[in-house]
């Protein structure tokens, strides 16, 4: 797998060296200690770029999204780091893009049209089995009222775990597949995406084995 897929550890960020706790002190002396810390060091472990040069964050975020990367972290450079769970001190600025995808499965219960997720097709593995790309965030009633009429189960059904659900796999219902417009981000890992897509629309006009 390794070998196949070959990761790197990019680091952003130190909260201690050796004994002394850095949470307390601003980014900008955190910074200088990480890139002490990682000086002359190659992949796989990279220090994560770091500017304060709006031109070039810019161009960071035109060009480097296109190989995958998600996109840009905003920070104040004063800032310490974040001391209590789920307190927001960044902001994050994602690339997204617009995507026509087969859906061809749902979670959840059709019949009382909520918690309906979406299943994209991303191929067909050995078994002949659907290898799903993603699936959409939870929908809301009426969008889940709206899709009802697109949704023609075939008496099948599969599980799959999805990257930003429970560990458990979910029961997936197939259905005669169909193409939606979805935004998602820009980053994907061998054609499945990081994140759950948010549904546009649904595309009944156009043909299902022209998508995906």
């Amino acid at each position: 797998m390794a070998a196949r897929r070959p990761a790197q550890l990019v680091v952003f960020d130190v909260l201690a060296a050796g004994d002394v706790g850095l949470r307390g002190r601003p980014l900008r002396d955190r910074r200088a200690v990480l890139e002490r810390a990682l000086g002359g060091m190659g992949s796989p472990i990279v220090l994560c770029q770091q500017t304060d040069d709006l031109v070039l964050a810019r161009e960071w975020f035109s060009t480097l999204t296109a190989g995958g990367i998600e996109g840009l972290v905003i920070k104040d450079a004063g800032s310490t780091y974040p001391r209590t769970p789920g307190q927001r001190v960044w902001w994050k600025v994602k690339a997204r893009r617009t995507l026509d995808m087969l859906a061809i499965g749902f979670t959840g219960d059709v019949a009382a049209s909520t918690g309906l997720v979406l299943a994209f097709l991303g191929e067909v593995d050995q078994e002949g089995q659907p290898v799903t790309a993603g699936s959409t965030t939870s929908l809301s009633k009426a969008v889940g009222r709206s899709l009802s009429p697109l949704l023609h189960p075939t008496g099948e059904s599969f599980e799959r775990t999805f990257a930003w659900g429970s560990a458990e796999p979910t029961k997936v219902t197939a259905v005669a597949p169909f193409v939606v417009e979805v935004e998602a981000d820009a980053s994907a890992a061998a054609g499945v995406l990081r994140h759950a897509a948010r549904l546009h629309r649904a595309r009944p006009d156009l043909d299902p084995a022209e998508a995906g």
